[in-house]
């Protein structure tokens, strides 16, 4: 007589915000050692065959729903199953704000923007400053730049350019950061710029089922520049960009859920 699996694990398992490692792992007690299918009723997670349970993608606290009550099962080759209720709880991590500096390379005239992220939220309270410097390791501050927008100068040329903040969010004060262009500022803009381009139209990339979110996908892509003083940034584009990353400064992308895509990229000037 075929018996029903038993499943056993953490009932109340706890995690911290942007974690990509198992929530926990579940056992299936099978009186005929039957080989168990594992599945769980909550789409913002997945099961291994081995029991360990992933979120379909790192949890975000600061998106609202921190506790999920999902239920575990394990069913058997004649369609009889076992399950555990259980209750996943998120707990917050204090997160680092991020500067981006727009363009990523300039010349004398060039308006740079920084953009503040920070996740936890409620940004308050910015001060900004802005320093030249000749080599990266000395700075001088820039008179009269504290907001978050600048216009490269006469002075600024042959330099590196940093920006800074200070400011507040919703876990409290004293917080900070800051970013540097890669580049030199220019005197004057090149007055003609070539496309960069990739050695291949598409680039296959393929990864396994139920691989963890943040896994490269494959060997990174790269395209070439015909202008050797440009910088070159990456992104994606298409129907299912959503389910992958790419940091900009590479073609290095990774993904959360399906298993092929395309890189476009675009030229940072």
């Amino acid at each position: 007589m075929n018996e029903a699996p038993v499943v056993s694990g953490d009932t109340t398992p706890s995690v911290a915000e942007n974690t990509s490692a198992a929530v926990a792992t579940y056992t299936g007690a099978d009186p005929e050692r039957d080989t168990l299918e594992w599945s769980v009723n909550n789409t913002d997670f997945w099961i291994s065959s081995r029991g360990q349970l992933y979120f379909q993608t790192p949890p975000d606290y600061e998106r609202g729903n921190t506790s999920f009550s999902i239920r575990v099962t394990a069913t058997d080759p004649g369609g009889l199953d076992g399950h555990l209720d259980v209750t996943v709880t998120m707990t917050d991590v204090e997160e680092a704000g991020v500067l981006t500096l727009s363009p990523p390379r300039g010349w004398q005239g060039t308006r740079f923007d920084a953009v503040l992220d920070d996740d936890d939220g409620n940004v308050t309270g910015e001060t900004w400053m802005w320093e030249r410097s000749g080599n990266r390791s000395s700075w001088e501050e820039i008179a009269g730049a504290a907001s978050s927008s600048y216009t490269a100068g006469a002075d600024d040329v042959g330099s590196y350019l940093r920006v800074s903040v200070e400011y507040s969010d919703q876990r409290g004060g004293n917080k900070s950061a800051s970013a540097v262009l890669s580049e030199r500022i220019g005197d004057t803009r090149p007055s003609s710029n070539t496309a960069p381009a990739f050695d291949e139209a598409e680039v296959p990339r393929s990864v396994g089922q139920g691989t963890a979110a943040g896994r490269s996908v494959g060997a990174p892509v790269k395209a070439e520049d015909p202008d050797p003083a440009d910088v070159l940034t990456y992104s994606l584009s298409g129907p299912d960009a959503d389910d992958f990353d790419i940091p900009s400064a590479c073609g290095c992308s990774s993904a959360t859920q399906t298993d092929r895509r395309r890189a476009e990229m675009t030229e940072g000037v």
